[in-house]
């Protein structure tokens, strides 16, 4: 059995095949730039969803061990606010403030990987109409 050369492999874009070998090679590298980019949409997702259970956890977790004082509802300064509820921070145990610590290290992780996964889509998209500007002159395939 051979190997498939680059002339024989075909690849489907936008509903259509072309031909590998028919594309030159910075059309090549749109592809590849854009199937890195859908590979990397996906890890960001996955990151995502772990980092959003890992905070629900943890806002679990500080719930249960909140104090019973609430601060007033007008307490603005110096507070956490879980649900309706806030709390004076100097009230917190030592095991509700690493619940906190880590409440908010998952925050800022959801809010980063958010942002890289707009940076992704922005590129995923860039990559995609520039290839398919670039596969308007390139030959469909057509399977003989």
């Amino acid at each position: 059995m051979r190997s498939s050369s680059l002339q024989d492999q075909v690849i489907n874009f936008d509903g259509s095949q072309y031909r590998l070998g028919d594309l030159s090679e910075s059309t090549r590298e749109l592809l590849h730039g854009l199937s890195t980019a859908q590979t990397q949409k996906k890890l960001l997702v996955s990151q995502l969803a772990l980092v959003k259970t890992a905070k629900a956890t943890y806002t679990r977790q500080l719930a249960a061990h909140l104090p019973d004082q609430k601060a007033p509802a007008d307490a603005a300064e110096q507070i956490i606010q879980l649900d309706d509820d806030k709390y004076w921070l100097k009230d917190l145990n030592a095991d509700a403030e690493v619940q906190l610590s880590n409440l908010r290290f998952a925050e800022q992780e959801a809010a980063s990987l958010e942002a890289q996964l707009e940076v992704v889509n922005t590129a995923t998209a860039s990559y995609a109409q520039s290839l398919e500007l670039a596969l308007q002159n390139v030959p469909l395939y057509k399977k003989q």
